[in-house]
């Protein structure tokens, strides 16, 4: 692919927006490529927030490395990801669902329900070695399954922990699926 179209699909990535001048600096066949996923707003295109995880497929198609695309977005972004993949795939999600347990406070990072089922997803935007990390991860999300359960009335909810960049295809731990931001999409497309 063209170099202009690779730094204008990094800047994306990176900043959320492209300044006006840049884009239509673009040739037409490369402008097509980013202009449905783009707004203009104030002399900027701005990535709209429904298609953040087709301009992830865009930066793929475009020849950026995973690596590449996961070093390029924030957390926040991942996370907003993780949120579209889900509503794709008919789930009703709520952000930061907060529950107190015996004084404290937890949070799930994404909490998704869909015909009775309800998934506790908790996403790591962890950028080094994370191999040791997730045993703990894991066992922390199911403790906050367990609190749900206590709840009144009782959730029962499956657990994901989504982490940006697996080398290898999804796999359980204990009773959770460790999957990245890239098979989330088939994960829930094949099994829910």
């Amino acid at each position: 692919m063209d170099q202009q179209l690779t730094a204008c699909v990094r800047k994306l990535l990176k900043y959320g927006y492209l300044p006006k001048r840049y884009f239509q600096s673009l040739p037409p066949d490369q402008s097509s490529i980013v202009g449905d996923i783009l707004i203009e707003k104030e002399g900027k295109y701005l990535v709209k927030g429904s298609e953040l995880h087709r301009l992830l497929l865009i930066a793929i198609e475009v020849g950026l490395s995973r690596e590449a695309i996961i070093s390029s977005i924030s957390w926040k972004t991942f996370e907003e990801v993780v949120r579209l993949l889900l509503e794709i795939n008919s789930f009703n999600v709520k952000k930061h669902l907060r529950m107190r347990h015996h004084g404290k406070l937890f949070e799930i990072d994404l909490f998704a329900t869909k015909e009775g089922r309800a998934l506790a997803v908790e996403c790591k935007y962890w950028r080094r070695r994370f191999t040791n990390r997730i045993g703990k991860a894991v066992r922390d999300l199911n403790f906050k399954m367990e609190v749900l359960k206590s709840l009144q009335p009782p959730i029962k909810a499956e657990g994901i922990l989504v982490l940006p960049l697996l080398h290898g295809p999804s796999y359980r731990v204990e009773n959770i699926v460790v999957t990245d931001i890239f098979q989330l999409g088939d994960y829930l497309s094949h099994t829910y």
